[in-house]
């Protein structure tokens, strides 16, 4: 449950951060398309600058539909596991990955783990099943004794006796050695069980850290990659107003920084699902 309410919360979020985005990328586009309009009319820009403005505007704003009922059904979502109706503002207090923790770090936390922890009690219990099949082929000594306030007769001067008998399973050894075989077989199988849990839960724990460390990394780059995207617009914009590109280059550019922009969100969100995926595969829930 816990891992579906984080997958839900952030998938939202990442619904929300791309409308964002896009919604900067309208606006910039509607700036860019007054500009284009103006020097159509002073005659620095051809028709076709304006036209090819407005189809990518158009786009973007269809696109931005989509996203919406996107992040509708996200929120449906959530508020159904959550329990909490409406849903309106969400506030992400994920830690922030300036560097990922190391793999040992969560390998050492296998042996923690729920499952791991009653597999191992489950070992100990028929571990203590054999000692007590084993001692039905001890030999049973019981003593008994009596002490007497008052007695007549020949015992009149005897406050108390007792009595030890030893009793032999002499007939009974089959049986017992037969539980022992059972008790140690089931032991055994108990054993075998803990440590596939054990080597289980350390390969989950590999696999979602390589998905959260490839996750991280990747997001990392994309985070460069947009910045990147966003000078590379900046300056084809310069460069347009003094006439060293035409239009097509600054849409373009503009619509890689677009993309490249809505990637990253995708990944930061998706390294912060699996990074909680880490946490629930080691055990440890907050």
């Amino acid at each position: 449950m816990f891992l579906d309410v984080a997958h839900a919360f952030h998938l939202l979020r990442q619904q929300r951060e791309d409308l964002g985005a896009l919604e900067i990328t309208r606006v910039t586009l509607l700036e860019r398309l007054t500009e284009l309009e103006e020097r159509e009319r002073l005659g620095r820009s051809r028709l076709s600058e304006v036209a090819s403005a407005e189809a990518q505007l158009a786009r973007v704003e269809a696109t931005i539909e989509l996203i919406r009922r996107q992040e509708r059904t996200a929120r449906h979502l959530l508020e159904f596991l959550t329990g909490v109706e409406p849903i309106d503002g969400i506030a992400d207090s994920s830690p922030s990955f300036l560097m990922p923790p190391d793999e040992s770090t969560y390998l050492d936390m296998a042996g923690s783990r729920a499952d791991v922890r009653a597999a191992y009690e489950a070992w100990q219990k028929s571990r203590m099943e054999v000692v007590i099949a084993r001692s039905k082929v001890w030999p049973t000594i019981d003593l008994e004794g009596t002490y007497y306030t008052k007695r007549i007769g020949a015992s009149s001067g005897v406050d108390w006796d007792a009595t030890i008998s030893v009793s032999l399973p002499l007939f009974q050894g089959g049986e017992a050695v037969g539980g022992i075989q059972t008790a140690s077989s089931h032991a055994r199988q108990k054993e075998l069980e803990f440590l596939r849990l054990k080597r289980q839960a350390r390969l989950e724990i590999r696999d979602a850290w390589a998905e959260f460390d490839s996750a991280w990394n990747r997001s990392a780059a994309l985070e460069k990659a947009s910045n990147a995207s966003e000078r590379s617009f900046l300056l084809q914009t310069e460069e347009y107003r003094r006439n060293l590109v035409n239009n097509l280059d600054v849409l373009q550019a503009l619509q890689a920084l677009q993309d490249t922009r809505r990637e990253w969100i995708t990944a930061e969100q998706e390294t912060k699902r699996l990074y909680w995926q880490l946490r629930v595969t080691t055990g440890d829930i907050p």
